[in-house]
């Protein structure tokens, strides 16, 4: 998304009816519109910087504040003035402020910069990650506060092995896009990764809450969970996933891996049942590597599907579970 189609991406304007601005602050605003027109945006935001310092809590002024400074190459004060507006404001303004941050934080500036993220993200949907870092490091040369292109950059570090990096790159986005559910979600996992189990925990717990279709979420939140000591409740929601979501493997096999390391091998009932989430996985196997992606990542997530690896893990997790029940019939 581009500069240019950046008032259009994002829904239009409704108005507030509990908000009166006086008439020298609307007649105000009518001339920044016009300056804007003229893209004389340095004489907008300094007409507009008077307004929003006596009505900071205005739906109104803070829009066309942050339209402009983000049209004069000032993105971080303009997501900073509607993160103010968003802690301020409850109900629809609040969803309407959060919905422009997400879409300003992560808009480009030029349409070249917008071509090298494409490159990228396909060289990252191809599982080319090295390649793909390259790409996303020369966009964010241009463009050091995209939260989009810092997102991606984090995932691919991540997926490469460079968590330290991936951390790094994760947070700043955070602090651009503190709303963005995709950006907690990879926060999340790295942090669980590097041991912040708290922190991640809370991450990847928020990115659950927000992403109900997204596999990734479920399995890194239950992940978390059993890396904090709750295995059960990581069942629990690993289950409830595949409940809504057949098709989710991942989920599916997370759980019977979750229930081995926890079952002690004496419980032969808890064994059997993890056997039949195994075969379970295995059934819906030939469906699941046919299927396509349904999106349930969202645009910024990124489809981590591996059919392959995953039927070998089934395969090697059926043995452990085999041999533990062949203990029982001997």
């Amino acid at each position: 998304m581009t500069l240019a189609v950046m008032v259009g991406a994002v829904e239009p304007r409704v108005a507030n009816s509990s908000e009166v601005l006086p008439q020298w602050a609307a007649q105000a605003i009518a001339e920044s519109r016009q300056l804007g027109a003229q893209k004389k945006w340095n004489e907008a935001v300094i007409s507009l910087r008077k307004i929003h310092q006596s009505h900071p809590e205005s739906f109104e002024v803070a829009v066309e504040f942050s339209k402009a400074l983000v049209y004069l190459g000032r993105r971080e004060e303009s997501l900073s003035v509607l993160q103010q507006l968003i802690a301020k404001s409850s109900g629809s303004i609040r969803a309407q402020a959060t919905r422009r941050a997400r879409v300003m934080a992560r808009l480009f500036m030029t349409q070249a910069v917008s071509q090298i993220y494409q490159d990228g993200l396909l060289l990252a949907n191809q599982r080319k990650y090295k390649l793909a870092r390259e790409k996303f490091g020369k966009a964010l040369d241009a463009e050091a506060d995209n939260a989009e292109v810092l997102l991606r950059l984090g995932q691919c570090l991540y997926l490469d092995g460079d968590v330290d990096s991936a951390s790094e790159r994760l947070k700043a986005a955070k602090k651009l896009s503190p709303y963005e559910p995709q950006i907690r979600l990879w926060l999340g996992r790295v942090m669980l990764d590097r041991g912040e189990l708290e922190a991640g925990l809370q991450e990847v717990k928020s990115a659950y809450e927000e992403l109900p279709r997204s596999e990734l979420a479920t399995v890194w939140y239950a992940a978390g969970l059993a890396q904090s000591g709750k295995a059960d409740e990581a069942v629990r929601v690993l289950e409830s996933d595949v409940k809504k979501n057949p098709m989710h493997l991942h989920s599916l096999v997370s759980s019977a891996r979750t229930l081995l390391s926890s079952t002690p091998t004496s419980e032969s009932q808890k064994i059997w049942e993890i056997r039949k989430k195994l075969q379970v996985a295995l059934s819906r196997m030939p469906e699941y590597v046919k299927s396509d992606p349904d999106g349930s990542e969202g645009e910024m997530g990124l489809d981590l599907r591996d059919p392959e690896r995953l039927r070998s893990e089934v395969d090697l997790m059926l043995e452990t579970v085999e041999a533990r029940l062949g203990r029982f019939s001997r």
